[in-house]
């Protein structure tokens, strides 16, 4: 696997209730759902479907990248 090199942009962000600007990147992962009847040798797939999007942005140089841990920002991509 190959680290992909994000475009770095400069961007404000709220924490804690105080404003911060900085060289931000954003990733965008993509939800899916799998289900799969494993009740017969065939292993038949009921369901393979892509069900959401999650766009998070973090400071740049960050190596952690949890909402919850407080190390990126849940975010929406603004498309042209």
């Amino acid at each position: 696997m190959k680290k992909i090199d994000a475009k770095k942009i400069d961007n404000t962000f709220l924490r804690h209730s105080k404003v911060y600007t900085g060289t931000c990147v954003s990733e965008m992962g993509i939800f899916g759902t799998l289900l799969v009847d494993f009740t017969n040798e065939d292993r038949e797939v009921l369901i393979n479907e892509d069900t959401g999007l999650l766009m998070r942005t973090k400071a740049f140089g960050t190596n952690e990248g949890g909402v919850y841990g407080g190390y990126s920002f849940i975010d929406f991509p603004y498309l042209q």
